[in-house]
């Protein structure tokens, strides 16, 4: 598997998890609690989506569902969203459950290797 879809996985295990795995990778990654929140988690799936852009022609089903994602965290980052970056919303907000959804689609269509 191209270490770009690789990574693209993993990025997408962790939006398809539960709220508890997703705060459990947050504070890994910022022990120190200095700032890192749920927009980490559209920033880490952006940076995969970008880098893998040009496998799109070997893998059409997948990018639909990655379209998808994509579109869906642009309008959560619209100005008046701020409210969907917080702790509580990616417990509770039916934005982060249809991230978490498809972000199990986007999984269901990655190539097995």
């Amino acid at each position: 598997m191209d270490k770009r879809l690789s990574m693209l996985k993993d990025t997408l295990l962790i939006l398809a998890s539960p709220f508890e795995t997703q705060v459990a990778y947050l504070f890994n990654i910022d022990p120190d609690q200095c700032g890192v929140g749920p927009d980490e988690l559209a920033l880490e799936f952006d940076d995969m989506y970008r880098a893998v852009d040009g496998l799109e022609p070997d893998h059409a089903a997948l990018f639909e569902q990655l379209r998808k994602l994509d579109d869906l965290f642009a309008m959560m980052s619209a100005t008046d969203n701020a409210h969907v970056w917080t702790s509580d919303a990616l417990r509770h907000s039916e934005d982060w459950q249809k991230v978490r959804t498809l972000a199990k689609s986007c999984l269901a269509r990655m190539p097995q290797f």
